[in-house]
């Protein structure tokens, strides 16, 4: 077919381009990160998973937080974040104020949630990192991310490839995206043009300051933001290793709304 003709024809351009070595940092100093788990109404079984995941990270953990951005204001959720929170002194919860009816989506949340890390004793660490709210991080995925981008300053974005454990045999509506995962974000890197693409993400908290925050203006303040920062003279980096699990819609509605979002 056309489609697997192109894959192929990607894929061995992709096979004798640059890749990006995997890498790991060693040891126990390193940066400090704010781990932000963006959650809006998903499940509460769901966002535990993420965020026992996410604080089991192979990191110091006087080295990273993790801070639970509920825009649905789940009670529930809030009371089994703050619970466990008493034996567990590097996670938090936050839930932005109503906003008056302003659409800001998840955007307006990433940035509530680095002026509340601003707002923790010693302040907001230098590097910000990101999970969807049912994407499952392995424990090195924090060191191999925050390696790409401490090792050169003028790096303001890395993100690594997203797998799921949900998908169904064949892949009917082709939701593993794996000519993204495995083609197209690794061309667009070769060419210096990595995405931000959702999940798994590290930035430069400079340089998501330096274009005024996450941009509120679109539904795709992922990829929006990368492409301001590079705008900035900031590179970016995709790295193609799975280091996290998520879901994919387990509908033909919900796979529609998703793609069309």
């Amino acid at each position: 077919t056309v489609d697997s003709m192109i894959l192929a024809i990607v894929m061995v351009y992709n096979s004798i381009g640059k890749w990006r070595p995997k890498l790991r940092l060693l040891g126990d100093n390193v940066p400090s990160v704010d781990v932000i788990v963006a959650v809006c109404n998903e499940r509460i079984d769901i966002v535990q998973d993420t965020v026992r995941a996410a604080l089991n990270a192979d990191y110091p953990k006087n080295r990273f937080r993790v801070i639970v951005a509920d825009d649905g204001r789940s009670q529930k959720l809030e009371a089994w974040i703050l619970q466990l929170a008493v034996d567990t002194p590097n996670l938090h919860y936050t839930a932005r104020a109503k906003n008056g009816g302003k659409l800001d989506y998840k955007a307006g949340n990433l940035n509530h949630a680095m002026r509340f890390a601003e707002t923790l004793p010693g302040g907001a660490a230098k590097f910000v990192a990101g999970l969807d709210a049912d994407m499952i991080p392995e424990r090195r995925w924090l060191r191999a991310v925050a390696a790409h981008i401490v090792r050169d300053s003028e790096m303001g974005m890395v993100c690594p490839t997203q797998l799921f454990y949900n998908m169904p045999n064949g892949d009917p509506l082709c939701q593993s995206s794996l000519i993204n995962w495995k083609c197209a974000d690794i061309f667009r890197d070769h060419v210096g043009c990595g995405w931000n693409l959702g999940s798994g993400w590290i930035v430069r908290r400079l340089a998501i300051d330096d274009i005024n925050g996450f941009p509120t203006d679109c539904l795709v303040e992922d990829i929006c933001s990368s492409m301001l920062a590079m705008a900035e003279g900031w590179k970016t980096a995709y790295i193609p290793e799975g280091l996290q699990y998520g879901l994919v819609p387990e509908t033909y509605l919900g796979h529609v709304k998703q793609v069309s979002n």
